[in-house]
């Protein structure tokens, strides 16, 4: 057998080798790693960017076990940054994810006198974006109205 034909056949079956064993990863139970960031905008109530306001941030890993079961709240995460001159400012957070039992990430951006944006990340999500890595980049931007 010619050399080259061996090296990309050897190459082929590594290949086909690695991604069965992706898989096989991702059905038993395989975490996948979320990096979060939500991007806040706030506006006052003449839609003109708020500089200088307080944004309180809040995520939550939780988990359900069984259907029609209580969460069980696994991290929580709060933090406060105060906007830029054009009203923006973001938050990164990083949690792993599980299939079974089934887990979520739960986001909520608000200010002292804002409305409240919540939004739910979920293994489902977070599968579809990652792909064959196990790991997903998410992004989401939030605007909030301030009126004080």
């Amino acid at each position: 057998m010619n050399k080259q034909v061996f090296t990309i056949s050897c190459l082929l079956l590594f290949s086909v080798w690695l991604g069965g064993c992706e898989d096989l990863l991702r059905e038993t139970g395989e975490p996948i790693h979320v990096n979060l960031t939500i991007d806040v905008l706030v506006l006052d109530n003449l839609e003109s960017p708020r500089p200088d306001t307080k944004v309180n941030f809040r995520s939550v890993k939780a988990t359900v076990k069984n259907i029609g079961a209580e969460e069980q709240l696994d991290t929580v995460t709060t933090l406060s940054k105060f906007t830029d001159l054009n009203g923006k400012t973001s938050f990164i957070v990083g949690y792993n994810l599980h299939d079974d039992p089934k887990e979520r990430i739960d986001v909520t951006a608000s200010t002292a006198a804002s409305s409240v944006d919540f939004t739910i990340i979920t293994y489902d999500d977070a599968a579809a974006q990652s792909g064959d890595t196990n790991i997903a980049t998410i992004s989401r931007s939030v605007t909030l109205t301030h009126n004080p």
